[in-house]
């Protein structure tokens, strides 16, 4: 091949290398969609010439495999990591965010056992992509509702791709569901029985795959479940004359919360093969879930000065009743067409309409036990979505493949919303809710060029331009916003040695952060307490730009065997137009007095760097005649800076220090018991996020144990304990007050808990 034909592949290679490239057809490990997409049938033979960080007796030894997670990591062009459904339902988790916990550089919000936002890098505020099937999370659907049984693998990304889209500043985690599999008929039963607390919490599952016609088959799954839990926590607020050291309030309310929750979910693949060598699919999916809340506090002030600037305490306990109920409907098809060897192309679709009604009732008691305020709060949301997707594909001399496609997406939100006090709008308060609807039009194009250049090299490039327009509309608050992004994308491989087994990668990328619905919408929220610096009322900002970043990642990776590997990665990422959100107190349309409002701005720059170290190690792969033993190990370390913020500790948004994972599984020979645990770890963290700002989270340490007893080969038993070694969980947040000569604190101390589970998984 003439690589002058492809400047920026080239730019790219001169850069990587001092060695010369010579023309050449060679088939060297492509990205997975790329033109030698199909891996050969058995591994390379491993020597013991081959370098690895490992004494002699770990030197790998010959085996002989078919395609594995593994291979297709090491033959993604774009740097990938996938986890099969065998190590998805490892552990049986009840939900998603339990399972991405345990990946390399993932970690997860909140506190044990309860979910949380997910995190690539230990970047929060949707740096991270996530995806179903390849598609963007519509509005009003979380990942959280996701069950383990549902999905088939999960794909990591650490770089983007112009096909899946540039929005993963942090990286890109697509979700892919069950999936049919050709000549196979079967029904798969999991039912499992779980405890916290002595609270029973069931759930079962059903999945069948099967044929239909000469050459359709089809899948589909569904899930039950029921959960019950208690969670108990104590929030300790302190007011602190700056001027005098003294402090005016100390408050503690400590708090008792009952949820209950029933949900169902509904999904199928189904795939029909044509006689012309068409494939049409359509996987359709939905989901039903209610959850009611009972929360009680008792509100205790040790410490009151009359006379200072805090407002002694309105009620001394209260009671907060809370319902949610979501529905979720969505149908993509995709219809896929070959027109020749070379040249093929697929149309795809996708529509989606989501649901969620919830109300909350406060009543607040005196020291006398009567009723001196009630807080109701209703909000109902619909979400309808719209998309559609093209892309066509032309393989060029078995090694080279080229690909262009186009994404149009439309989304709408009615949203309805009140918010009452003593059974009217809050004295002084303008009426805050009513009605808001907002729109989203999104529209994209792309294309991307894949190759390999000869044995040892493989590279990639792409380019996508992606427009967002956003408009809202409520009383008063109407807004409307557009972003227009351009981003360039290349990624290489470089074999030092195509006969061994280690590899470099090296990724340059523009990837950006479009503000959300929620950000950009003027319409505030009142805080459900009395207002002030920690609790304070929340409102958008119409006017943000999309925060933009560049970066490059670079990569050593070092096959040992059939599920064995190392790898160093390191990553930085410039950040320009960072969104931060800044509470102050302000002078406000809705108030007729000043109100503390917590409201998104772009503050400037930022940059973020990470080294991650990963180690997988099959020992019977490893040692000849050695134990059916995995070790597997992490390690992650981060560091950020925010320009406007002066240090230390000026670092992004709950990005912590540093996060690992220790685990290891053992099958014994003698009988059919698999054992194996995992310990996942994140550190304290403290954030500055502005002068007057500050935020810290305790260490976090989730420590989980399974153990599979397998009957035979269609039926087994597996107990779990998650978060057996359970830990306190503290957050707290600081804010200084210059105008009041104040500083204000929330301290909430947290308890986690256990819980205990029997699954029966049986196959017929």
């Amino acid at each position: 091949m003439r690589l002058y034909r492809f400047p920026l592949l080239y730019l790219v290679l001169i850069l990587l290398s001092p060695q010369s490239f010579a023309d050449s057809d060679g088939n060297s490990g492509s990205q997975n969609a790329g033109p030698s997409a199909v891996a050969p049938s058995t591994s390379p033979t491993l020597s013991p010439a081959t370098p690895a960080v490992l004494p002699p007796v770990l030197q790998p030894i010959e085996v002989t495999v078919t395609r594995s997670d593994l291979d297709e990591r090491r033959q993604s062009t774009a740097a990938k990591t996938v986890v099969g459904r065998e190590e998805i339902l490892k552990f049986g988790d009840t939900s998603v965010t339990d399972v991405l916990k345990r990946l390399p550089g993932i970690t997860i919000g909140g506190k044990p056992g309860r979910g949380g936002e997910i995190r690539m890098r230990g970047l929060g505020s949707g740096y991270t992509l996530i995806l179903i099937n390849g598609e963007r999370i519509p509005q009003g659907f979380s990942v959280e509702q996701l069950t383990p049984d549902q999905i088939e693998r999960i794909e990591i990304m650490r770089a983007p791709t112009a096909e899946f889209g540039a929005r993963a500043i942090a990286g890109t985690i697509n979700i892919v569901l069950r999936e049919p599999l050709k000549n196979k008929q079967f029904d798969e039963l999991r039912s499992s029985l779980g405890g916290e607390q002595g609270r029973v919490q069931p759930s079962v599952s059903w999945s069948r795959n099967n044929q239909f016609g000469q050459k359709g088959s089809y899948t589909v799954s569904a899930s039950l479940y029921h959960h019950d839990d208690v969670d108990q926590s104590l929030t300790q607020t302190r007011i602190i004359d700056t001027t005098t050291g003294a402090t005016d309030l100390l408050q503690d309310e400590s708090s008792r919360t009952r949820s209950l929750g029933n949900g169902i979910h509904l999904s199928g693949r189904i795939k029909l093969p044509l006689e012309n060598g068409d494939q049409i699919s359509l996987q359709p999916f939905a989901l039903l879930s209610q959850n009611t809340s009972i929360s009680n506090t008792h509100l205790s002030e040790p410490i009151y000065i009359s006379g200072s600037n805090t407002t002694p305490s309105t009620y001394s306990n209260s009671t907060t009743a809370a319902q949610n109920q979501s529905a979720v409907a969505r149908l993509n098809g995709q219809w896929e067409r070959r027109f020749n060897e070379l040249t093929k192309g697929q149309i795809s679709f996708g529509l989606g309409d989501a649901h969620n009604a919830s109300v909350s009732n406060r009543t607040e008691l005196d020291s006398l036990g009567l009723s001196n305020k009630t807080l109701d709060t209703h909000s109902n949301i619909n979400d309808v979505t719209l998309n559609t997707k093209g892309k066509m594909s032309y393989t060029w001399r078995e090694n080279h493949q080229l690909v262009g496609g186009w994404e149009l997406e439309h989304a709408e939100r009615s949203q309805a919303n009140s918010t009452l006090q003593n059974g009217s709008v809050e004295p002084g308060l303008n009426t805050v809710g009513g009605n808001l609807t907002a729109s989203t039009e999104l529209r994209a194009l792309y294309a991307q060029d894949e190759v390999d250049i000869n044995p040892q090299w493989s590279a990639y490039a792409g380019l996508r331009v992606e427009q967002i327009d956003t408009h809202s509309d409520s009383s008063g608050y109407a807004g409307h916003n557009t972003s227009s992004v351009w981003t360039p994308l290349l990624h290489a491989v470089w074999k030092p040695d195509a006969k061994r087994n280690d590899q470099i990668r090296i990724s340059l990328t523009r990837t950006y952060l479009s503000p959300t619905l929620n950000q950009l919408s003027g319409l505030p929220v009142l805080s459900i307490k009395p207002n002030a610096a920690d609790s304070p009322d929340s409102a958008g900002n119409p006017y943000l730009k999309p925060q933009l970043a560049t970066g490059i990642d670079i990569a050593y990776e070092n096959y040992l065997s059939q599920s064995s590997l190392v790898s160093v990665s390191t990553f930085t990422r410039r950040i320009s137009n960072l969104i931060r959100t800044v509470t102050s107190l302000q002078t406000v349309p809705w108030s007729s007095s000043p109100r503390w409002v917590s409201a998104p701005n772009n503050v400037g720059g930022a940059m973020t760097e990470g080294i991650e170290l990963e180690a997988k190690l099959q020992m019977d792969e490893l040692i000849e005649k050695g134990p059916k033993m995995s070790l597997r190990a992490t390690l992650s370390l981060y560091r950020s800076q925010v320009e406007y913020v002066q240090g230390p500790n000026n670092r992004l948004d709950q990005q912590p220090k540093a996060t690992g994972n220790l685990g290891g599984d053992y099958k014994f020979k003698e009988i059919p018991l698999t054992l194996g645990t995992n310990i996942n770890w994140t550190p304290n963290t403290f954030i500055q996020s502005t002068a007057d700002q500050a935020s810290f989270t305790s260490v976090k340490i989730v420590s989980d144990l399974y153990g599979v007893w397998k009957f035979d080969p269609n039926s087994s038993l597996r107990l779990s304990a998650s978060n057996f070694l359970p830990v306190h969980y503290n957050t707290s947040s600081f804010i200084t007050v210059p105008l009041l000569n104040q500083q204000q604190s929330s301290q909430v101390l947290a308890n986690t808990h256990t819980l205990l589970q029997a699954k029966w998984e049986w196959r017929f």
